[in-house]
């Protein structure tokens, strides 16, 4: 099933994805406990990753997050942030698998691949990491403006 969320503007102008970064908080982060645990946000070069990783930073502490894109000149910005960046891309399983590693919720943002085999392949990969890795709750965002298949 592909869930869309509300859009929200934010103070700065931006689209922001509210609903979607307070239920991943929901299902993961109690401060009453002090169980650790990792969330790894991709696509965050993009508007909805970036806008979820700044809400989550908001309430969850940097060091039970990680980030992931393609785009290796994130990393810094994001280490800055005391988030640990991994590199990924969607169509090289083995940097799925490694990045993936040690997760346990996952904030999966789609590519903008418009051609639908090759979208449907790269979804494909990551949900086959994700299950490989036993991550045990995966948050899928898809972009609604392509023909997105069920994986």
């Amino acid at each position: 099933m592909v869930e869309h969320g509300c859009l929200e503007r934010s103070i700065y102008g931006s689209w922001a994805y509210p609903k979607h970064s307070k239920q991943l908080l929901r299902t993961t982060f109690n401060t009453s406990t002090a169980m650790a645990f990792k969330i790894l946000v991709t696509g965050v070069t993009g508007g909805l990753g970036r806008s979820v990783l700044d809400t989550l930073l908001e309430h969850v502490p940097a060091s039970s997050l990680a980030a992931s894109s393609s785009n290796r000149s994130t990393a810094a910005i994001l280490r800055n942030k005391g988030v640990e960046f991994r590199w990924v891309d969607y169509n090289v399983p083995e940097s799925l698998q490694e990045a993936f590693k040690g997760v346990d919720k996952l904030f999966f943002v789609s590519t903008s691949e418009v051609n639908p085999e090759k979208r449907t392949k790269q979804h494909a990969n990551v949900v086959e990491a994700a299950k490989a890795a036993g991550i045990k709750h995966v948050c899928p965002k898809y972009h609604s403006c392509y023909n997105v298949r069920r994986v």
